[in-house]
């Protein structure tokens, strides 16, 4: 291989991860049209269930619903794995900037969710009020929700959220709002390849 074709490789995969970080914007696990608030149970860790689709996720923070009910302090988000555990958490602090049916973020350190795996995110409501929908939540891109909305768990702390919520006659599930995330998509690795061969290929080809 010549000079000028190893440059091209080498320039070919610098413009490829440029590429794909640029693409890779974050996107929040969860997005509603409108919801009903209700006064707090307290001792209650509030969330929902997804299964993630056909690629990896990188999940880039974690956060709480910012209402009316949360005035001060910080609250505790989490996401489990299908068989209840705990797999990373932050506190999330409240921010009077974001108060007002917004959601308030702690970004973390990227943690990575399985293709076809299903988990549950969810934050500790203390006697905050919270919210909920009557439908299956409204998922993202990368998200699969089925009819497998609203899980909640009881007890102090981040409790594993393994009780479903109440459903409707339809079968949707109420989905509660509380928590939510942001993630990235890891590309399959198929496609990273074909996106490397194109792009190595068409450099090349300029090249000779």
């Amino acid at each position: 291989m010549s000079r000028m074709k190893e440059m091209g490789v080498v320039v070919a995969l610098v413009l490829l991860a440029t590429m794909s970080s640029i693409c890779a914007a974050d996107v929040p696990g969860m997005t509603f049209s409108h919801f009903d608030t209700i006064a707090g149970p307290g001792n209650y860790t509030m969330g929902f269930q997804f299964t993630v689709g056909g690629s990896d996720l990188s999940v880039t923070s974690l956060g709480y619903f910012n209402q009316a009910g949360w005035t001060s302090g910080t609250r505790d988000v989490g996401m489990f794995d299908s068989a209840g555990n705990l797999l990373f958490s932050t506190s999330v602090a409240f921010d009077a900037a974001q108060s007002g049916d917004h959601y308030t973020f702690q970004t973390i350190a990227p943690e990575t969710l399985t293709a076809g795996e299903t988990y549950t995110v969810a934050g500790v409501l203390n006697s905050d009020n919270w919210g909920q929908w009557g439908f299956d939540l409204v998922a993202a891109p990368g998200l699969v929700s089925g009819s497998v909305g609203g899980r909640y768990g009881v007890g102090p702390g981040l409790t594993v959220p393994q009780y479903i919520g109440a459903t409707n006659g339809d079968g949707s599930c109420w989905s509660y709002l509380n928590a939510n995330f942001q993630y990235t998509a890891t590309p399959e690795p198929a496609t990273m390849a074909l996106l490397a061969i194109g792009g190595i290929g068409a450099l090349l080809r300029r090249r000779e």
